[in-house]
């Protein structure tokens, strides 16, 4: 599926059953991170009546994902719904792939990472004010096509002021991850401010449980037909008491 084919189904929800656009975005948010494995406040439940349009959706961003490896799909969603739906939004402006992508180039070489996880068994990722995850998606997409042996070095630290981008950092990341099975070390996303130091919630907090210890750098020469697959080890803080989905089904189905 075409991310513009994703994004023009999703917009046509605006206003369905009586809910803006802002709602359903949220909505498809939590509905992704449930199947991630974060359990969903009762209050932040979507109504019966908007489960069956939710689940299509999410089913449409998985297949997005799988066409579009480490693309910004929810970032170019986002932006739409800022430009055009009269969202009071932050001043915001998403960074296009193909810019985010150069940008990463020029902040690193592979060399320097294979040396720094030879050094510290890590590279350790700060993106201070994280949006979409967009950034995050450009370093990934870089090494996994360059040399994949050092994604499982990868633990990443994102933050963001706006809780909707925190989210949605946390949705295309950990999406990725799982759909195209990218064994990174770790991914902790935090809605808070970078500025003063401030936690309001951590989001996800992931570590990849195969990747904690002894991990070392693969030869080039080495096969990696026998790298661990990811399991999920979600440790999420939440303000209110969490429940699920009285039918417990989510959309976003791996």
């Amino acid at each position: 599926m075409k991310t513009q084919e994703f994004v023009s189904r999703f917009l046509a929800l605006n206003l369905r059953h009586g809910y803006t656009i802002d709602q359903w975005f949220d909505w498809l948010l939590d509905d992704c991170l449930a199947s991630l494995g974060r359990r969903i406040p009762e209050k932040d439940i979507p109504p019966e009546l908007c489960r069956e349009a939710l689940y299509a959706v999410s089913g449409d961003y998985a297949n997005a994902v799988i066409a579009h490896p480490f693309n910004d799909i929810l970032g170019v969603l986002y932006q739409e719904i800022s430009n055009n739906y009269n969202r009071k939004g932050m001043g915001q402006y998403f960074t296009p792939f193909p810019l985010a992508e150069m940008m990463a180039r020029m902040q690193f070489s592979l060399d320097e990472v294979k040396a720094a996880a030879l050094q510290k068994g890590e590279v350790s990722i700060l993106e201070p004010t994280c949006g979409s995850g967009v950034m995050l998606l450009a370093w990934m997409s870089i090494i996994h096509a360059e040399a994949p042996e050092l994604m499982r070095y990868l633990s990443f630290t994102a933050i963001d002021l706006d809780r909707i981008c925190a989210k949605m950092c946390a949705v295309q990341v950990m999406a990725h991850v799982l759909i195209h099975q990218c064994d990174i070390k770790g991914l902790q996303v935090i809605h808070g401010d970078s500025l003063r130091y401030e936690v309001k919630q951590v989001i996800v907090n992931y570590e990849n449980p195969l990747l904690t210890s002894n991990v070392r750098v693969l030869d080039t020469s080495e096969s990696l037909d026998d790298k661990p697959s990811v399991v999920v080890a979600y440790q999420c803080e939440e303000e209110s008491p969490i429940t699920v989905a009285d039918d417990g089904q989510f959309g976003f189905d791996f």
